[in-house]
């Protein structure tokens, strides 16, 4: 039996080391989020902190690695589902996968929603995810199956606040998201509330709030 030469074992344990640690970051970021340092990362899988700065420039590269894939896997969902005959029902199969992304992954919602997580690398899956939003409100709206008075960037920015909802509603965001999902959508029905308006509000405290 041939026996591996230093250099070759050398080599095999590094790749073996790296993925070690971005298992460790997989499973830590998706439990407690990105906010844990490099150094839990690595403690996690059973390195000193030298192993980590072997394989890997900063934290930000780990963050990319880790969630670079995610995001574009979320991206491929959101054109499947900008080709869906049905336009609602690819609005709503779009944030479902979103959503249950996220309620798995409190690494990935943070990822997701905060462009000042991981590198500029990773912005042009965030900005299209974004777009592939707006393209499926407006699918909708030309085919006037929405609420009036709703556009792609109030569907854009829900989305982002059903995030923030499922973090808040952690362990059971697991399962509980949907039911915030269906309140969504059920406001966004062109049948919902009937013929009260959506009407633009000032941006600032309530008058009623007073000094």
């Amino acid at each position: 039996m041939t026996e591996l030469q230093p250099a070759t074992k050398g080599r095999r344990d590094a790749v073996e080391n790296r993925e070690r640690i971005l298992q460790a970051a997989r499973e830590l970021y998706a439990q407690v989020g990105v906010g844990v340092t490099l150094h839990d990362v690595v403690h996690q899988a059973g390195f000193g902190v030298g192993t980590a700065y072997r394989n890997f420039l900063n934290k930000e590269e780990v963050i990319d690695i880790v969630f670079g894939d995610k995001l574009l896997s979320l991206v491929g969902t959101g054109r499947r589902c900008l080709s869906d005959p049905d336009p609602w029902s690819g609005l709503t199969r779009f944030l479902e996968q979103s959503l249950q992304m996220q309620a798995a992954d409190r690494g990935f919602s943070q990822v997701l929603n905060d462009p000042a997580l991981g590198s500029e690398r990773l912005d042009p899956a965030r900005r299209e995810i974004g777009e592939l939003i707006v393209a499926l409100v407006d699918r909708l709206n030309s085919d006037a199956r929405l609420r009036p008075g709703i556009i792609g960037a109030d569907v854009e920015l829900l989305h982002g606040a059903l995030a923030g909802l499922i973090d808040r509603a952690r362990p059971a965001s697991r399962t509980s998201y949907r039911k915030y999902l269906t309140i969504v959508l059920d406001g966004l029905s062109p049948t919902c509330g009937g013929a009260v308006p959506l009407i633009d509000l000032p941006v600032g405290p309530s008058p009623a709030a007073g000094p």
